[in-house]
């Protein structure tokens, strides 16, 4: 049996966590959520999922995590 699971879920939280403790970067991560609803722009539409991400990213260096990119300072 893995652990792996486990360790996705509790990275996933804690870049939650991360993300929800500051009230503005909360709402900073909802505004883009709630425009990839609306948007007609391609151009626009592009650039939500790097808006995501770069906050998804800050998170998880906050938290300690692990990326793609090496391990978050």
């Amino acid at each position: 049996m893995s652990a792996a699971p486990l360790r996705t879920f509790t990275e996933a939280w804690a870049v939650e966590v991360a993300i929800a403790r500051h009230p503005e970067t909360a709402a900073g991560f909802r505004a883009p959520e709630a425009r990839a609803g609306e948007v007609t722009d391609l151009g626009e539409a592009r650039n939500i999922p790097a808006e995501m991400s770069h906050i998804r990213r800050t998170a998880a260096a906050e938290a300690g995590i692990r990326t793609a990119g090496g391990v978050a300072r």
